[in-house]
């Protein structure tokens, strides 16, 4: 582990219930976690975030850390084409719309490594995934091609990459809701979950935790 990384074993962080593990949280990770909430809400006023987790193949051996940033560039291409579409369609001006992210690497001994990802969005863009058809422009959907895409074109293998969304991992945080205080406090909950120490392994050379900086 690296040594410029700290460990907590607190049940909250800066007045935040986090999530409880034996070997603890990192620190730095929930500090990062807590800026980038910081910054969407300073931004927007209405969020919504969505959990997921990204499956890579049992033999995929490329360069993991590059299929996240593909991931994240192919999602963002492509909410941007429909943002571009709606806006002709609607006559209006094109707008560029923030999406912001967290995510951790783990790897433990019954699965091949994965990722826990929370998608944080302008709730007036988007307020839930929509359809999940295979055919329809949701975006359960955008998500689901964005990570597909970024694997296929690291891997020739026959597995597909697989992608679960939590039944219970959306959240729509109204800045000026009454019940924003305990929205925001179940969302801290459930992200610094991304924050764990276990099942996360340092000294690879790679990364075990990122997320976005604007």
């Amino acid at each position: 582990m690296s040594k410029n990384l700290t460990i907590t074993h607190e049940s909250t962080f800066n007045g935040n219930k986090v999530y409880i593990d034996k070997e603890g949280l990192v620190v730095e990770y929930l500090e990062g976690i807590e800026s980038v909430l910081e910054k969407a809400l300073e931004q927007y006023a209405r969020l919504f975030i969505v959990r997921v987790d990204l499956n890579l193949p049992t033999d995929f051996r490329g360069d993991d850390s590059a299929v996240m940033t593909r991931f994240f560039r192919s999602l963002k291409s492509q909410v941007a084409a429909y943002r571009r579409r709606s806006a002709r369609l609607n006559r209006k001006p094109y707008r560029e719309t923030t999406i912001r992210y967290v995510w951790a690497k783990e790897c433990d001994t019954s699965t091949s490594s994965h990722y826990h990802v929370a998608l944080i969005f302008d709730r007036n863009i988007f307020r839930s995934l929509g359809d999940f058809g295979e055919y329809q422009q949701s975006l359960a959907n955008r998500i689901r091609n964005a990570w597909k895409r970024s694997v296929e074109a690291m891997y020739s293998g026959k597995e597909k990459p697989a992608i679960h969304f939590s039944k219970q991992g959306q959240y729509h945080l109204l800045r000026n809701s009454e019940e924003f205080g305990e929205v925001f406090q179940s969302v801290f909950y459930r992200l610094s979950y991304l924050a764990k120490r276990r099942t996360k392994h340092f000294g690879s050379g790679r990364r075990n935790f990122g997320h976005s900086h604007k």
